[in-house]
């Protein structure tokens, strides 16, 4: 066999990227694409063999910024946190809007989220987390 130089190539796709400030990029090894959101809640989800958009929804959390983001342990779902309390879950391959979760107390901006599987109560359950420093 014999090496072959492999060529880059960068390309700008400024008319199909974000038009804000891009707050979270995540790998779904399940579909093969990457997923990205920014503080004009946007969500876009990408091809990453061709670089293409794939699908684009917006105003995921009206009025409000998405602050955190993360799959579902099957990869599945897409789970989006906003600094205004909520959590909100996706079926990140077309945009509907399966679920959403508001905090019964004061709400709190969202900064980091988990999915995970509890195996004592044989349950999934997600986590999230705020500056107020409660859970």
């Amino acid at each position: 066999t014999r090496l072959r130089p492999w060529k880059q190539v960068l390309k700008s796709r400024e008319s199909e990227g974000h038009n804000s400030a891009v707050v979270g990029c995540l790998y779904n090894f399940e579909f093969d694409v990457a997923v990205s959101a920014d503080e004009n809640c946007d969500v876009y989800v990408w091809n990453v063999n061709t670089g293409q958009r794939d699908e684009r929804f917006t105003d995921a959390h009206p009025n409000s910024r998405i602050t955190a983001l993360v799959f579902d342990t099957l990869e599945r779902r897409l789970l989006t946190g906003a600094n205004d309390g909520t959590v909100r879950m996706w079926n990140h391959n077309n945009g509907q809007l399966l679920k959403e979760l508001v905090h019964r107390e004061e709400p709190g901006e969202v900064t980091q989220l988990l999915y995970v599987m509890d195996e004592h109560r044989d349950a999934k359950v997600i986590v999230a987390v705020g500056w107020n420093r409660k859970i």
